[in-house]
This record gives C-alpha cells, sequence and structure tokens, in this order.
C-alpha cells in the first residue's frame, strides 16, 4: 500500500532559484525553454537562467538570451561555452554533443538527476536521461 500524504516525507523547500545553463539555446526549443524558465513576470519561477549556449561560430552569439526568447532582457549572453556555477544544465543540441556537454557538468560539479532526487528536488516521476559514472571516470 503507497504511504499516504501524511506518512510520505516532505521534500525540502529550496529558497533559491535553480541556476539553468541552455544549451542549444538559439534554436526553437532552447528559445521555448528559456522563456518558460523566466515565465510571465506574473509569480516567481524556479529558475534563474545564467548561461545560454550555442556552437562557436553560431551567427546568434552575443545575443541577449531572454530578448532571444521573445521574453525580458535577462543580462545573458549566448556564448559558446559557460563557466558559472549550475544547478541544472538542458541540452537541445546535436546528439554529437551530448559527451562533451556530460564532461563540462562532471568538471564544473553539476549534480546527476539521482543526486537532485536524492536532495527532495526532483519528482520521483522524473525521468533519468542517463547514469554520468563513466563520463566522471574518464574527466
Amino acid at each position: 500500500m503507497p504511504p499516504s500524504a501524511s506518512t510520505a516525507p516532505a521534500a525540502p523547500v529550496r529558497r533559491d532559484p535553480l541556476r539553468l545553463v541552455v544549451h542549444g539555446a538559439a534554436g526553437r526549443m532552447g528559445q521555448r525553454i528559456i522563456a518558460c524558465a523566466v515565465g510571465d513576470g506574473a509569480a516567481p519561477t524556479p529558475f534563474a537562467v545564467v548561461a545560454a549556449v550555442e556552437r562557436a561560430g553560431h551567427p546568434r552569439l552575443g545575443a541577449d538570451a531572454g530578448t532571444l526568447a521573445g521574453v525580458t532582457p535577462l543580462g545573458v549572453s549566448v556564448a559558446a561555452s559557460w563557466a558559472c556555477p549550475a544547478d541544472v544544465v538542458i541540452d537541445f543540441s546535436l546528439p554529437g554533443a551530448v559527451v562533451g556537454i556530460a564532461a563540462a557538468c562532471v568538471r564544473a560539479g553539476v549534480p546527476q538527476e539521482s543526486d537532485r532526487y536524492a536532495a527532495g528536488m526532483l519528482p520521483p516521476c522524473h525521468r533519468h536521461v542517463g547514469n554520468l559514472r563513466h563520463v566522471r571516470q574518464t574527466c
């Protein structure tokens, strides 16, 4: 029998927004993710976009990520890499970029999904993309 709502442990409440990095920020999905992360301004969202990434040489490098996504300017320029602290990285770039992005996440200390789930930051129904143990061992 599943635990009742009264017996289930409460997830910790996070007061600071999750620092979000979006790879593929200039594409349709990247722009939509940024717009959703910013919200409509009526209520705070649980995210703060801290980096917007595109491939080197992309024509939209340097553009403001918020303006590009059709929302309020964020003061975050689209760049070819990121070096700021992050809690979440969403990749909507190209399949060939995944290994490099995963390695960058490991080097930057971005928690794995299982780490965030254990900390109560993700719901139990979250789909796990994969385990980064292999990437951790090779970096």
